[in-house]
């Protein structure tokens, strides 16, 4: 599940071709090469736990890595665009998406 969003820096980044197959996805990029992103939302196969991730500098595994490695190894993965998403990643988030989920009224 994609959405687009403004700044992509500190989401999964998807590009795609025009079926709507991911042809990259990079987590977290400096230079964004889109604003798709991944909303969190995945189905995958059971393979996905073939490919271990390497651990980041900050302990994390990143799930885009294993699904580059797949993509390398020839697997295809297909996005659907959300209609709505509300990221809740960062405390500053949590507020803006209680406002939005229960409106005061």
């Amino acid at each position: 599940m994609v959405a687009e969003v403004e700044d992509p820096r500190k989401f999964g980044v998807i590009e795609t071709d025009a079926t709507g197959k991911i042809t990259t996805f990079e987590e977290k990029p400096e230079h964004p090469k889109s604003n798709l992103i991944s909303s969190g939302f995945f189905v995958l196969p059971v393979e996905i736990f073939d490919y271990p991730a390497p651990p980041r500098e900050n302990g994390e595994e990143y799930i885009p890595d294993r699904v580059a490695r797949m993509i390398q190894d020839g697997h295809e993965f297909y996005t659907e665009c959300s209609t709505q998403w509300i990221p809740i990643g960062y405390p500053q988030d949590l507020q803006k998406a209680e406002d939005i989920l229960c409106p005061k009224k």
